[in-house]
């Protein structure tokens, strides 16, 4: 009886136990295809966007310049796998410099120059079409440096010209900047703003400036103003006079008259009637046949 109780007590738990292990098989075997056939479909419809590439190719990383005088411009390598770069994007400080959307990837050497005293953190970041970003930083430092200022020269009028009567003035000057360069020339004539010019030739064509034209007798100064880079600043004075008016003198025969013929061996008095409006005869002088006879110095 004992044994017997033994065993039927056991049939239940075997029976419930393998009723499990079948229920169980066949979940899993439904849940592994399930998530194969899911895994595939999704496999079809979308394709992995590969991310762009970039970095720094100059400077390095750490470079240092002295302010205003950095040599190297700002490259950079990009690429993406999958064809769709989009965009390389320059960030100073987190500020953005500029975007560029094709190559070459590079930005001038000014755009360091024109930095302050400081370290600086430049950062690439790639963008393709789809949005997916990759990114480069790397730190410069601009060491402050004396800052030497513009040279800056008259070309014309020369300090002391003389000039005529309503003469116009076409003016020149030569500035350059040994470490950097000039943003701007400004010019005036006596203490008046005429014109600036941020890039050579350093020209201001009387044409193009009334002020310039038709001058009155008198003394001008022409000042010119150089402007670098980084803000140092030189100036130069000329100063010249435009003369007052001066009409041409006249001058006619009083004697002899007109085709007078004379005998071989006579003397010949000559007289002239020489005026002038707006000054005074300085000298008469007397040809004969092209030939200096004489200067006569008073009427």
């Amino acid at each position: 009886m004992q044994i017997s109780y033994f065993v039927r007590a056991l049939f239940p738990v075997v029976a419930l136990a393998l009723s499990a292990c079948v229920g169980n098989d066949s979940v899993s075997s439904s849940s592994v295809a399930t998530s194969s056939s899911t895994s595939a479909a999704s496999s079809s419809v979308a394709a992995v966007n590969a991310m762009p590439e970039v970095s720094f190719t100059s400077p390095l990383n750490g470079h240092s310049f002295d302010q205003g005088r950095n040599a190297l411009a700002i490259e950079a390598a990009a690429s993406d796998d999958d064809g769709n770069l989009a965009s390389v994007s320059l960030y100073i400080n987190d500020v953005l410099s500029s975007s560029l959307t094709q190559s070459p990837y590079r930005w001038p050497a000014n755009v360091l120059n024109l930095l302050d005293a400081g370290s600086y953190d430049l950062r690439l970041v790639a963008e393709d079409a789809q949005g997916a970003k990759s990114s480069d930083t790397i730190t410069v430092t601009a060491n402050a440096a004396v800052n030497t200022a513009p040279s800056l020269e008259f070309t014309f009028p020369l300090d002391g010209d003389v000039l005529p009567f309503r003469s116009s003035v076409d003016v020149s000057v030569d500035a350059s900047d040994s470490d950097g360069q000039i943003t701007s020339v400004l010019l005036l004539l006596n203490n008046q703003r005429l014109a600036v010019l941020s890039n050579p030739p350093f020209k201001w064509p009387s044409l193009l400036l009334p002020a310039l034209q038709d001058l009155n007798a008198g003394l001008y100064i022409l000042r010119a103003v150089a402007t670098d880079n980084r803000g140092a600043t030189t100036a130069r004075e000329v100063t010249f006079e435009v003369l007052v008016r001066n009409d041409f003198p006249t001058v006619s025969f009083a004697a002899p008259a007109e085709n007078l013929r004379l005998p071989v061996g006579s003397s010949l008095d000559v007289v002239a009637n020489a005026a002038d409006t707006d000054g005074n005869i300085e000298e008469v002088i007397l040809s004969i046949n092209d030939q200096l006879v004489g200067s006569d110095y008073n009427p």
